[in-house]
């Protein structure tokens, strides 16, 4: 090997309480290049050594000494303390802004929880803010590290308190600071009193057997249901099993499966077997659920049925900290686990001929302005009882930004035309609450020409949809394997993926571990870390397209591709191993950082400025007895 074979990197950059779990890599005798063990010899007034991670705790200059099964050894320069990349390096960010904007920031966390903080610089140097190019220039630092940490927008919660987040504008001296109250997480599931927890001696392995003691158990009050530990076969004809709000089913090592050669793999009706619909803090654990390919798992036969949109858990509508926890949700014909906000057809249509030059004063009344356009009079809306969300945005195909402002005004009315609150910036596609009693909008879109796309089918150029929101559901200690089409839509907001494992995930169209892809507008911070994703048989890969704030950190990806599509925005990548093929494509605010590769992502072109911050990734080339880096 030569030295231009060998990509060095001048330091590792790390904040205190940034941990590095995946120095193992992929313990596989085929694959013992990449296996990296972490040193005892590390200066420990620096580094927590856990079994397999190292963790910073003090500021400074210091080493990683890292060694591998064949007693090579390497130290990497490391500086703690500093930012991994300054994005001042980064011409295009030169941008003069007037405001800052933050969206949807989290105001509680518990202690564990991460969440991607999405920040808008406003331009001072014209009227609008554009949806495909304008780039922003932030950095993001705690004010009380004892609270919670961040990294690239990414806040992690550490200790009970009120937390502290500044972002600032690089190119002066504008900022924001938002505040976030971190509280101890309720496990309320665990040592529990044994007066709430029912724990019946049979229960009948069958559908009427599942539901009958999830009903007599809610009715009588118990918050937790342990099932005798057995083989349950389901006809998912009698399916969905319904679970209701604020209990916990502990499946005792229980094994679920579906009735064998069932009608639904006899033709394309699909099925949902447990389903979560506008429910909270349903807890599912310790439980093994499988799909009809159980049946045809084996290595010569690894799928036989396949039906996208069966089910095997369904977690949607308005529903808030529900957990899937030592779980095995495998063999799935289709969309084996799906986590998901509800909206509803209650479409509300802006249409071109709604639309005029001028602008609206701040009690909404009609003003002349440049480069801005206005709903013409008061806009009848319906977002119905159950809703408690809208979401503004052209909500077709595969939702890009047809409307050339990213950012719009909100003026909401009651029935009488008086004006209950303005929103001076809401972004298209993210969430927000109306007020009580609304019956009328207006809007003000700040764009250099006017609207000029419809979609064919409702004649729209913007719609205001009602949503149930999704928010908090968290998947923990998970195992994956097998699923035909895809292992989980991890879709909502604030939806955490952690420690779980993706085994050969992803035989047939869409063929996914994970699946971002369709209705990219509905999801908003998913954090994905500490996860396996291996390749096995499959072809499945990661794909995203069209989503918002996706966060991926210390996870293994070992042969399963990534594909982050063009309509992708601010996705943080970093503290990854990946053995894999990587697609990366944003629209804009995008980090890939502090990777361990195998090859060099390939980077997609949607316009000039391109805003994938790359910095400090180092590759790790294929090699025998040696460290190549």
């Amino acid at each position: 090997m030569s030295p231009s074979d060998i990509i060095t990197i001048p330091y590792l950059a790390l904040q205190v309480g940034d941990t590095i779990r995946n120095l193992y890599a992929v313990p596989y005798p085929e694959y013992k290049d990449m296996y990296v063990d972490i040193s005892e010899s590390n200066d420990l007034n620096f580094w927590d050594i856990g079994s397999n991670s190292i963790k910073a705790k003090k500021n400074g200059n210091t080493k990683i000494k890292l060694e591998t099964v064949d007693n090579i050894t390497k130290e990497i320069d490391t500086v703690i303390g500093q930012q991994i990349y300054d994005p001042s390096d980064f011409s295009y960010n030169q941008r003069s802004i007037s405001d800052i904007y933050i969206v949807n920031p989290p105001s509680i966390l518990t202690v564990g929880q991460e969440y991607a903080v999405e920040a808008i610089g406003i331009s001072s140097s014209g009227p609008f803010w554009n949806a495909t190019e304008d780039p922003n220039s932030f950095t993001f630092e705690t004010l009380t590290p004892d609270i919670c940490s961040v990294k690239f927008g990414v806040v992690t919660a550490l200790k009970e308190g009120e937390g502290k987040i500044k972002i600032k504008d690089l190119n002066s001296d504008l900022s924001k600071t938002i505040s976030i109250t971190v509280m101890v997480p309720d496990k309320w599931w665990e040592n529990m009193d044994e007066s709430l927890t029912y724990s019946p001696n049979v229960v009948a392995a069958s559908y009427s057997g599942f539901q009958t003691a999830i009903n007599y158990a809610k009715d009588n009050g118990y918050k937790k249901l342990v099932f005798p530990s057995q083989e349950y076969i389901i006809d998912p004809e009698e399916s969905p099993i319904s679970i209701p709000s604020n209990i916990c089913l502990d499946f005792n090592g229980s094994i679920i499966k579906m009735k064998k050669d069932n009608s639904f793999v006899q033709n394309t009706t699909a099925y949902t077997l447990f389903d979560i619909s506008s429910k909270d803090n349903v807890i599912l654990i310790n439980g093994h659920i499988y799909g009809e390919n159980v049946w045809e798992s084996s290595d010569e036969n690894l799928y036989k049925y396949h039906n996208e949109h069966e089910l095997l858990i369904h977690i949607h509508g308005n529903c808030t900290g529900c957990k899937m926890i030592n779980m095995d949700v495998s063999y799935g014909p289709g969309f084996t686990v799906t986590i998901e906000h509800e909206r509803t057809f209650l479409w509300n249509i802006f249409k071109l001929t709604d639309i005029e030059a001028g602008d609206l004063n701040d009690n909404g009344e009609p003003i002349s302005g440049d480069q801005v356009y206005r709903t013409k009079s008061y806009k009848e809306i319906n977002i119905g009882d159950e809703n408690g969300y809208v979401s503004f945005g052209n909500f077709q195909g595969y939702s890009l930004y047809k409307l050339y402002a990213r950012l719009i005004s909100v003026y909401w009315f009651d029935e009488s035309h008086t004006l209950l609150r303005k929103d001076k910036y809401v972004r298209q596609y993210a969430f927000y609450t109306p007020p009580e009693g609304v019956k009328y909008v207006k809007i003000t879109v700040k764009q250099p020409n006017a609207p000029d796309y419809a979609d064919p089918d409702f004649g729209g150029f913007l719609h205001m949809i009602p949503y149930k929101r999704c928010f908090g559901t968290e998947v923990i200690n998970c195992t994956f394997k097998r699923s035909v089409s895809t292992a989980i839509l991890a879709w909502g907001d604030g939806t955490i993926v952690d420690n779980c494992v993706f085994e050969e995930c992803g035989f047939l169209d869409p063929a996914s571990s994970i699946d971002w892809e369709d209705y990219g507008y509905m999801q908003h911070s998913v954090i994905v870390r500490n996860c396996k994703f291996i390749k096995g048989k499959a072809v499945g890969s990661l794909i995203s397209n069209a989503s918002s704030s996706l966060v991926f950190h210390d996870n293994i990806f070992d042969g399963v591709p990534i594909d982050i599509r063009s309509e992708t925005e601010f996705f943080r990548m970093y503290h990854n191993i990946c053995r894999s093929q990587i697609k990366l494509s944003s629209k804009y605010d995008s980090v890939f950082a502090g990777n361990i590769l195998s090859s060099d992502p390939v980077i997609g072109t949607i316009n000039n400025n391109l805003q994938i911050f790359r910095a400090d990734n180092f590759k790790l080339i294929d090699y025998n007895k040696e460290l190549p880096f």
